[in-house]
């Protein structure tokens, strides 16, 4: 006697990706991201970024000292954050911005607000110290 066929048959092998073939992929794209990740977030500050956190910090500094500072930057983009008398200055830091922009000097009051003295190519407002490029005349 012969037996009867099975009723039921197997769907057709459809073709696809191993699971083997998946993490390989996984892998090589994580690699990839991670050369390639910090270059697309990483950004390099403009000259008037660093110019402006410069002047914060030195905000910062003048109230919690609550003493009169004066920020002298050069044209190389040397700069000091010094107290006292123009004559005879006392240097409370100074260091080097690695991006030259012009020479500045700002005065900061122990209450925090900021005076620019001379012709620069920047405007900062006295009450909040925010610098921002001057307007064109």
């Amino acid at each position: 006697m012969r037996r009867a066929a099975p009723s039921h048959s197997f769907p057709p092998v459809s073709p696809g990706f191993t699971l083997f073939e998946l993490i390989v992929t996984l892998a090589v794209m994580s690699v990839v991201l991670a050369l390639v990740g910090p270059a697309l977030v990483l950004r390099h500050p403009s000259e008037n970024e660093l110019f402006a956190n410069l002047v914060s910090d030195s905000r910062r500094a003048a109230t919690r000292r609550a003493q009169a500072l004066r920020l002298d930057l050069d044209n190389e983009g040397t700069w000091t954050l010094s107290s006292g008398p123009a004559g005879n200055p006392s240097i409370v830091e100074s260091g080097h911005m690695s991006v030259a922009g012009g020479a500045a000097r700002v005065r900061i009051s122990p209450l925090g607000i900021c005076m620019s003295e001379g012709e620069e190519s920047f405007s900062i407002d006295p009450l909040t110290c925010v610098v921002s490029p001057a307007r064109a005349p």
